[in-house]
């Protein structure tokens, strides 16, 4: 699973989480489809996503593995998590008021 969250960007290169409303779209997490291209592993896609308010910003993709213990022979809702593999950050997104 990606998922696509934002981040504040400023001038030192640092970066702070921003609360969840400030990024919306359809979808802000999506599985990864498989690509049609050789050499590629897979593809994700966040259409339509808007920042909802003035500044500068990074988009951030996490890829994550997701995790589910057995128990009883069965899948259990309450031990199901997620792992975070890697994350990146697009280049710095100005948005003016």
């Amino acid at each position: 699973m990606v998922v696509a969250t934002l981040v504040s960007a400023d001038e030192n290169g640092s970066s702070t989480p921003l609360d969840p409303g400030t990024l919306t779209g359809p979808r802000l997490a999506d599985t990864v489809h498989p690509a049609p291209s050789p050499g590629i592993l897979g593809e994700v896609s966040f259409p339509e996503l808007a920042i909802q308010t003035a500044g500068t910003f990074r988009i951030r993709v996490t890829l994550l593995m997701m995790n589910a213990m057995a128990h009883g022979g069965g899948m259990t809702s309450g031990s199901q998590g997620a792992t975070s593999l890697v994350s990146l950050d697009s280049e710095p997104v100005v948005v003016e008021s």
